[in-house]
């Protein structure tokens, strides 16, 4: 499977927002692509993230609600590490500088996301 769509949508995602890296991984916690440099170990960051988040879906979902839309982890020094869900195959994790615009941050991603549901079917 040809992922150049999806390494475009995470090159256009760095330059419409505050990014300092992303990720896309797939709901079992396999790297798709990403845009992060090796010292942060790529294929570990997917695993990590694959299971933050479906601890946080299992959470939800004995609490009564469905699903989760994204999750925001938020640093002191106020960088934060962004998922959102692409569909039920995959999600977009970004790691955002401190100081950049939350909402139009999380606008850009969605619109990432949306390109990944849609590369995935």
């Amino acid at each position: 499977m040809n992922n150049d769509i999806l390494k475009n949508a995470l090159a256009e995602l760095k330059l419409s927002t505050n990014v300092e890296s992303s990720a896309i991984i797939s709901n079992d916690g396999i790297l798709v692509t990403s845009d992060m440099d090796s010292k942060l170990h790529p294929e570990s960051f997917a695993a990590m993230t694959s299971v933050i988040h479906n601890t946080a879906l299992i959470t939800m979902k004995s609490i009564g609600n469905r699903s989760i839309d994204r999750l925001i982890i938020e640093n002191s020094d106020g960088s934060k590490m962004v998922t959102i869900c692409a569909g039920s195959k995959a999600m977009v994790t970004t790691l955002l500088n401190p100081g950049n615009n939350t909402d139009s941050s999380l606008a850009e991603i969605k619109k990432t996301a949306a390109t990944v549901e849609s590369y995935f079917g």
